[in-house]
């Protein structure tokens, strides 16, 4: 499988954790990709089945530091290490960076901009 497709599969995982879909199945001429979330349908053809399956990256949810405002969330998608920020949050007008607890992809807002957020109140999810 080349680079570029991987990439692709990697963001249509994004997109589809992102949605209200159970499951998805796409399939092309030498390929086919299945997606389900809890409560899908079980793989289509899992006689065919014989590799193991690979466990999910942790979500790791992201939390406020601090009683403020949101002042800006990374767009989902964006790719993080643990410790780059994605976030920040306007404290007694002061702008506080919001750091990653962990590396992946930004997925689910839990926040808005211009949102007052409580300490611990969760703002995204990295996965």
């Amino acid at each position: 499988m080349s680079a570029p497709l991987l990439g692709e599969f990697r963001s249509l995982l994004a997109l589809f954790r992102q949605s209200d879909l159970r499951d998805l199945s796409v399939s092309a001429r030498d390929w086919s990709v299945f997606f389900a979330k809890p409560g899908g349908s079980p793989y289509p053809d899992a006689t065919a089945v014989t590799s193991p399956t690979i466990a999910a990256s942790p979500v790791h949810t992201v939390t406020a530091a601090h009683l403020g405002v949101v002042a800006e969330l990374l767009p989902s998608g964006s790719r993080v290490a643990a410790g780059d920020m994605v976030a920040e949050l306007t404290v007694l007008d002061e702008r506080r960076a919001v750091l990653a607890n962990g590396s992946g992809m930004v997925g689910a807002h839990l926040a808005t901009t211009g949102q007052l957020v409580e300490y611990g109140q969760a703002l995204l999810e990295i996965a």
